[in-house]
């Protein structure tokens, strides 16, 4: 079988020692042993159910990274119902939403844990799915959607492997789990999920897998029913990535990216990514969104305010011919170097490596004139221009003509007679 799919059908319950593949001692036991957490461990088996750590929690952990208690999932034998009857025993606030699905959210002193019947799927459609509870983690695992979150740990800290998903883990592979057309069709955001885990996860960032590539472009259409706010979670994770450039130009060629950021373009995504590897400053993911500059980019995916701005200060400020130390001492050295970036990236230019020091220390430099200073000669709008003259002229200066003598060269106001 090639290393485009992967057949769980033969996967074995492999049990694993965790140290054969992490030597990091003391395994997982900062974030096992919250009082919290073994609260709802103690619950579980309390009812003489099974219940492990599931997905990102441990696929996070085998790779060294941090691990929050906001990012633990269970997968357990307990039924929904069971698990609502032990949150109201216990005192837990609990959420039912996805209880049609498997998954009930229990909140144990303000912490909250998503905890998900062992499953299997009798028929999918798009985000929905009818399943029946199962006991067995196999048929659980074949219901994730890539090898790598098929990763289960119990609580003495020992990984059970169905799906040989820690082969992939340790190899940076992401791949689907079965069939990638069925996957994608029991959730259309896995197409997205992918390019995200992609850009996190894989070690050959220039290498994807073939069949999650036919699968995504053949059911790219199917992206506009999922809802804008799920899209703009996903975005902006991928967008979170070292560098999400690869990606972000391979959904433009399946055809998923205009279906989920119309008018976007990636032009200049490549030449955005050799600044940030020149300058080892990396871009915002409003940088990224704003050199591609996607239609109605805010409705689409559901921004705040505060990114939404961020975007478009972006925007202006790349046509602009002010200097990074400008733009720095004006609007903070993060957005001025982001918008240095994205300017360079639109004029195939790549910036000198000290413009990340000149932002730094202009950002950090206090302008010695205030408005108050020139109240008594200017007004309105001839305020603004000369208190803009003064800044232009102490930039000039590297910041170092004094409060004295840039107040001896204000100009005279200009006297209108009749």
């Amino acid at each position: 079988m090639g290393r485009d799919s992967h057949d769980p059908s033969r996967a074995g319950n492999a049990l694993v020692g965790v140290n054969s593949f992490s030597q990091r001692g003391n395994y997982l036991a900062k974030w096992r042993s919250t009082q919290t957490v073994k609260a709802v461990l103690d619950g579980v088996q309390e009812l003489g159910k099974k219940i492990h750590f599931v997905g990102g929690c441990v696929r996070n952990e085998l790779l060294g990274k941090d691990v929050a208690e906001t990012d633990i999932d269970f997968a357990t034998t307990a039924e929904p119902d069971e698990m609502v009857a032990l949150a109201e025993a216990k005192g837990w606030d609990v959420q039912t939403r996805g209880k049609l699905f498997g998954t009930v959210m229990v909140i144990v002193d303000g912490t909250s844990f998503d905890v998900t019947t062992f499953r299997k799927d009798l028929k999918t459609f798009g985000r929905h799915a009818i399943v029946e509870y199962s006991e067995d983690i196999v048929e659980d695992a074949k219901r994730r959607d890539f090898t790598m979150n098929a990763l289960y740990v119990d609580r003495d800290g020992v990984l059970i492997d169905p799906l040989d998903g820690l082969h992939d883990l340790r190899n940076g592979i992401v791949r689907f789990i079965g069939n990638a057309d069925e996957r994608i069709q029991e959730d259309y955001l896995r197409m997205l999920r992918y390019f995200r885990m992609h850009a996190h996860y894989s070690k050959d960032k220039e290498t994807f897998d073939n069949a999650a590539l036919k699968a995504i472009k053949s059911r790219a259409l199917h992206a506009c029913i999922l809802s804008k706010e799920r899209i703009g979670r996903e975005v902006r994770r991928l967008l979170e990535a070292d560098d999400p450039s690869r990606c972000l130009i391979k959904m433009e060629e399946v055809e998923l990216l205009q279906e989920l950021l119309p008018g976007s373009s990636t032009d200049a995504i490549g030449q955005l990514a050799k600044i940030q590897s020149k300058l080892g400053m990396k871009p915002s993911p409003s940088a990224w969104l704003a050199l591609m500059q996607p239609r109605d980019v805010a409705e689409e995916l559901r921004l705040s305010r505060s990114e939404e701005t961020r975007i478009n200060q972006i925007i202006r400020y790349s046509a602009s011919a002010e200097t990074a130390a400008e733009l720095a001492n004006k609007l903070g050295s993060d957005l001025a170097i982001d918008i240095v970036m994205t300017r360079a990236a639109i004029r195939n230019e790549i910036p000198e490596s000290s413009v990340v020091e000149t932002a730094e220390r202009a950002a950090s430099a206090k302008f010695p004139i205030s408005a108050e200073d020139l109240m008594q000669d200017f007004a309105g709008p001839e305020l603004g221009a000369e208190l803009e003259r003064l800044r232009s002229r102490w930039v000039g200066s590297d910041f170092r003509m004094k409060r004295s003598e840039l107040l001896g060269i204000v100009r005279k106001p200009e006297v209108h007679t009749d």
